[in-house]
């Protein structure tokens, strides 16, 4: 999910159904729970929704939506261990790295890319650009799981 959404690692291991509007495809972190301290909305394109959708039926009763066993939020070095196990060679930040590298590769916006990894602007554009350029956003994050779909390992394949 934190490849799809750009979600830093703490936002996805702990995020909640109760924050996901599947009718809507949005996911709405808090802003307790954002670096800076604002609600977040992110835009939930085809392929995260399917994932979400496969996830619902395996997190049980924590409302996590990837709850470790213990029905708590997943640690950072779990999560790590994890990728590692699954041959997946990144870091979690590393994956936020990928989708600026690959905004910046196949022209995306700037603005829109900043927007997606919850960048605060700075001077004028910070004091009085407001839109969190949510409908932007879908554009470039569906490209951009569809991108990650193409060049998937064939065993990690979201097909709910």
């Amino acid at each position: 999910m934190m490849v799809l959404t750009e979600a830093r690692s703490g936002e996805a291991r702990s995020a909640t159904w109760d924050e996901s509007d599947m009718s809507r495809r949005v996911w709405s972190i808090p802003a307790d729970r954002m670096k800076g301290s604002q609600e977040h909305r992110i835009p939930l394109s085809t392929t995260p929704m399917k994932l979400l959708k496969m996830a619902k039926g395996l997190s049980g009763a924590s409302g996590l939506v990837f709850p470790s066993s213990r029905g708590k939020p997943l640690s950072d070095p779990i999560l790590s261990e994890l990728l590692r196990k699954l041959g997946v060679q990144a870091v979690p930040n590393g994956l936020r790295r990928s989708f600026s590298d690959w905004c910046a590769d196949t022209d995306q916006p700037k603005e829109v890319a900043k927007a997606a990894l919850t960048h605060a602007a700075r001077g004028v554009d910070g004091a009085y650009f407001r839109s969190d350029l949510f409908e932007r956003r879908l554009d470039v994050m569906a490209a951009w799981a569809d991108y990650i779909v193409r060049h998937i390992d064939p065993r990690f394949s979201i097909t709910a």
